[in-house]
């Protein structure tokens, strides 16, 4: 990749035994190479030119160097603005598509994916070419793309510290976001219609539902009362999760061992932690816990931020969601105990995570107060 400052990134070619290296793209023509991606079928070596704000392409033999997309946006290169850096890159040859990532600065939540035509628009130019469609944007640092093209899946990787970052996603055919470390869902409409807690939610599928750019399965689960059309960015009466909404506070709901060492965990990339749980003696419990863990945490390596003095604890659950961006619930299996914690009304999005894989997708709702534990 060169010195980012300097225009001399190059990209080189060698046997696999390390054999016959050779420099096929040289110095003066990329800034900084990133991921590279060799189509096969065209014959063709595609890269995205980081600080060079580019999206490029040549022959195997490094002949016909061509810019696909230019995202300057008349800026001087070596470009300084990251949200402009493009950096992971990947091909359809099938449909002549090229889909590409900006990283945005780090961990501020402004990574982009994109698409394009292979080829620029007669008429146009890469720096203005109008057939450019954002899939998605707020996320946390996009590196590297792959294209399922068999199962029709955008696989990518995020940067940046957890929970957001340092995850891998991927979307259907470029849509439909889930952050599920590759594990497809479980059958959960057909959980959802036993749950007596959850009767008022019904699971709409592709054909029912209006995708919008970027939103995920999870967002396509509704209650009754709520309008089908997605075209509205900001539902106010629901509480679901929101990818962009930026993460700073964590609750942990129920501090036992799995509780604490999350807690642990989340300090230790630097995020603020309020801790809730009615057992007596919780509190102390729990710092004692990651007292404990912390001289391992710190061999690790902490996270830019990290301290102990972040953690707050209090034994009012309403009071430690009402300050939460992020809910990591780690109460037991009881629908009583989940009840009062999804029972809370909230003025902005929360996301919640728990042991069933569709707990961090259902609409907050109070159960009566009858409700017995759902066969399931």
């Amino acid at each position: 990749m060169g010195v980012p400052s300097k225009n001399d990134g190059s990209i080189e070619r060698a046997d696999l035994d390390g054999k016959n290296r050779v420099t096929i793209i040289s110095e003066g023509k990329t800034f900084t190479a990133k991921q590279l991606h060799l189509e096969k079928k065209s014959g063709k070596l595609y890269w995205c030119d980081r600080e060079g704000m580019r999206v490029m392409r040549a022959n195997l033999d490094g002949s016909n160097i061509e810019t696909l997309v230019d995202t300057s946006e008349g800026d001087a290169r070596p470009g300084t603005d990251q949200t402009k850096w493009c950096v992971g890159i990947t091909v359809d040859p099938d449909r002549g598509q090229i889909y590409w990532g900006q990283k945005g600065p780090d961990d501020a939540g402004k990574g982009r994916l994109f698409r394009a035509k292979i080829d620029v628009p007669k008429g146009e130019t890469a720096a203005n070419r109008t057939d450019i469609e954002l899939l998605f944007d707020g996320l946390p640092e996009p590196i590297d793309l792959e294209l399922d093209l068999k199962n029709r899946f955008l696989y990518w990787t995020d940067r940046g510290d957890p929970p957001r970052g340092n995850t891998v996603a991927h979307a259907s055919d470029g849509r439909n976001r889930d952050r599920s470390r590759f594990q497809r869902r479980p059958d959960v409409p057909h959980r959802f219609s036993r749950h007596r807690l959850f009767r008022q939610t019904r699971w709409h599928g592709k054909e029912t539902v209006a995708r919008r750019t970027g939103k995920s399965h999870r967002n396509r689960l509704r209650g009754n009362s709520v309008s089908h059309q997605l075209s509205t960015i900001n539902h106010q009466p629901e509480e679901i999760m929101s990818y962009n909404k930026p993460i700073k506070r964590i609750a942990i709901v129920g501090t036992g061992v799995i509780g604490a060492s999350w807690a642990s965990e989340y300090l230790a990339r630097g995020f603020d932690v309020i801790a809730t749980d009615p057992a007596p003696n919780a509190e102390a419990n729990l710092r004692k816990y990651v007292d404990e863990a912390w001289k391992d945490l710190t061999n690790i390596g902490l996270s830019k931020g990290a301290s102990r003095d972040r953690l707050t604890f209090t034994p009012n659950s309403k009071e430690a969601l009402s300050k939460a961006d992020f809910v990591q619930e780690n109460g037991p299996e009881l629908v009583r105990g989940h009840g009062r914690c999804r029972s809370h009304r909230f003025n902005h999005r929360v996301e919640f995570v728990g042991n069933h894989a569709e707990r961090d997708a259902i609409k907050i709702q109070t159960p009566r107060a009858n409700s017995r534990r759902p066969s399931v």
